[in-house]
This record gives structure tokens, sequence and C-alpha cells, in this order.
């Protein structure tokens, strides 16, 4: 179903779209403004109007080329939707890719965590997390299996009490299910606590991996052999690289501290959870085919 802003807006939008051909859909170039998760609608731009138009829950979404998810899709993106006339419905969004890249905010637990009161993004870049916000998660828009991840993290606080980690190969939240275990984010964390800082958590006990650099213990938690060098209020840097073999290295200012070989997959979200810790994060670098580029959080959606 359409639902326009004004009754002119409907004539306009519905003459393109009856005018165009007598055909069941029709393809028209138009520029996205922004998209509802919950209600599974985008508002585009076509010619100076804008318009909200449903998706179809089997649309087919692409992003250079790329299939993607809806949740992926980007206001201030160029696209082709395909609309069906009969249904009122968009069946196909071709994204042209050149905002791709970026990060959404999750209210995990769908309890009405304010965006603007759990994060501030700072003129330089810097992810500033409050620690008393609630459960959220911030997770990258895009899918990723090969590549490298860089971030700077700082506590500001001696003993840390808080968990936070980093997940790769991961889910996003699903803040809408009934169950919070299929709420949070499902994937290898990295923990980034001083005390346990480059240690991974798979999974599920099943999750293979081989040769572990740590040790497994628990059948999920991988507890790395060399501890790092870390200190609170100085900034460290993660480093996380799945290779074409699906091995995992995991540094911590340069060293390597963790690592598995032959991962069941490699394939997903990246995920910073902060687990009601105060952290600051900065220089998010994502390096692909050794093309490395950053991944800014002033590009950070939440709506």
């Amino acid at each position: 179903m359409i639902r326009p802003t004004t009754i002119a807006l409907t004539v306009t939008f519905l003459a393109l779209f009856t005018t165009v051909c007598f055909a069941q859909t029709v393809e028209v170039e138009v520029e996205i403004k922004s998209v509802n998760p919950e209600k599974r609608t985008i508002i585009v731009d076509y010619n100076g109007k804008t318009t909200e138009l449903d998706l179809s829950r089997k649309a087919v979404i692409t992003i250079a080329d790329e299939a993607a998810e809806y949740s992926a899709l980007i206001p201030g993106d160029k696209a082709i939707v395909e609309y069906h006339k009969e249904l009122a419905i968009v069946t196909k969004v071709a994204a042209a890719g050149s905002k791709q890249g970026g990060w959404r905010f999750y209210d995990t637990f769908n309890k009405g965590v304010d965006p603007q009161r759990a994060f501030v993004v700072s003129r330089d870049g810097r992810l500033v997390v409050n620690g008393n916000a609630g459960g959220f998660c911030i997770s990258s828009l895009t899918e990723y299996s090969e590549y490298t991840f860089k971030v700077e993290f700082q506590f500001l606080e001696d003993n840390l009490k808080a968990n936070p980690f980093i997940a790769i190969a991961s889910t996003p939240p699903n803040p809408e299910a009934k169950d919070w275990t299929q709420q949070i984010p499902h994937g290898i964390e990295i923990k980034l606590n001083p005390k346990s800082v480059g240690e991974m958590v798979l999974p599920t006990e099943q999750f293979k991996v081989e040769l572990p650099l740590g040790q497994l213990r628990d059948g999920r938690k991988v507890v790395p052999l060399r501890p790092a060098e870390m200190k609170s209020g100085e900034w460290n840097q993660l480093e996380i690289t799945c290779d074409k073999h699906k091995n995992i290295t995991v540094k911590v200012n340069d060293t390597k501290v963790n690592a598995v070989a032959k991962a069941e997959s490699t394939t997903g979200h990246i995920v910073i959870s902060p687990l009601n810790a105060e952290i600051h994060l900065r220089n998010p670098m994502l390096k692909i085919d050794e093309e490395e580029k950053p991944l800014p959080f002033d590009t950070i959606i939440t709506e």
C-alpha cells in the first residue's frame, strides 16, 4: 500500500506507475530517503516527490549487484525499484551502493533505549558510549567474509566490571523476537575487558573450529595463551583477520593473542556490544582485497 503525504503526491506517483506501461510491474530510479525495519517500508524520492512504499517479504534486495538484506539499505543511496501495481508493493530493490558501509543502532531488547543517550560521536569521529544507557548494539550494515577489521578502544575506569565485546560472523540483533536468546546477536565474540581481552566465545558448543591457539574451555571459550599488555585510560588497538581459509586471528596492540583455524563460518556482520561499559572507540578500518578504508561511526543509522 502506498502512503503518500498528500493527495497530489498520490496522483503523481500513481501516474508514474500507470503511464509507463500496462505490465504488472514497472521499474523506476529513485533515491532512498529512509528505511523503516518495523513497518518494512522505504521512503523514496522521485523527481523531487517523496512517498512511502511497502516492500514484499520476498523482495529481492541487491547492493552494488550483491545480494543483501533489507536492513542494509542506506538513506541517500540511489536505487532502481520494481513495483507491482496490482499488489501495490515493491518486489525488487537494486541499490547502487554509493553509500555502502556504515553502522546501524539496535535497541537489542526493545526497551526504548534512546540512541541520543546511548552514544555520542565526537567531532574527531570518536564513538563515546554511555555505560548506563541500557542494552544496545551497533551492527555493520553489511556482511563480510574475508577481511581485516581494526579499531582502537579505551576504557576510563581501572576495574571494569562489564564485559563488552565485538562479534564477527554475527547476526544483527532481533529486537522484535519474543525471547531474549533470540534478540541478542549470535556470532563469534571477541572480549574487550582488559582481564580477558582477545578471548573468543563461539556461538555454540557445536560451532566447529580447529587448532585453537588458546585453550578451549566449556566447549565455547577460546582463552588466550598470551596475555595482552594494555592499560585503562590508554588507547589500545584490536585487529581481527578472517582469511580465505576461514582462519581467524586476533591481535591486540600488534601482538597475536588468539586464533582458530577452519572456522565453520566467518561470514556475517560486525557487531559492537558495550554491555553497559563506558567505552570509547575510534579509527575503525576495514581491509578487503588489499584495499583499506574507514568504516566511520558518523554514519550510524538510528531510525
